[in-house]
């Protein structure tokens, strides 16, 4: 016995096939939302990459007293000042020290009022998915900013 299929009176026309579309736009929806992830995740991460490194650099420059001025008798001078040269020269050669491997970061400031350096790093992060928005892959540019102290007294 074959039985007639009969059609609920509340529905319209046939609905088959509907899911599909829903599935589809769910899927688009979900890569997209893959693609904003991993581009925000990637510019947080190279954030804190490039504040660790001008930490590092602010450090390292904190420590770049000249040789002359640790003989020098100053009464009263509770630790040796940096000069703003020595700071560069520091800072540059621990960008150096990094290795090729790291990403590029240029200097945009370093300065010293002798017992605190200032170090501004800027670089470029890569988004992974930016290509999918426009044809050339687009970079943003991210900033840190790090000081230390000089611990050198005298």
């Amino acid at each position: 016995m074959v039985r007639a299929r009969r059609r609920h009176p509340d529905r319209g026309p046939d609905e088959r096939g509907s899911v599909l579309i829903l599935v589809a736009g769910l899927v688009a929806v979900a890569m997209l939302l893959i693609a904003v992830v991993t581009d925000v995740s990637t510019l947080f991460l190279d954030q804190r990459s490039l504040a660790a490194t001008a930490d590092g650099a602010a450090s390292r420059a904190a420590q770049a007293v000249l040789a002359a001025d640790v003989y020098r008798e100053e009464p009263g001078a509770p630790a040796l000042p940096v000069s703003t040269a020595a700071a560069v020269r520091a800072v540059q050669d621990y960008l150096a020290a990094r290795g090729a491997d790291a990403a590029p970061v240029r200097i945009v400031e370093v300065s010293s009022d002798g017992v605190t350096v200032t170090v501004v790093l800027t670089a470029e992060a890569k988004l992974p998915f930016s290509r999918w928005i426009s044809a050339e892959p687009a970079g943003v540019d991210i900033t840190a900013q790090a000081r230390a102290q000089t611990v050198v007294a005298r």
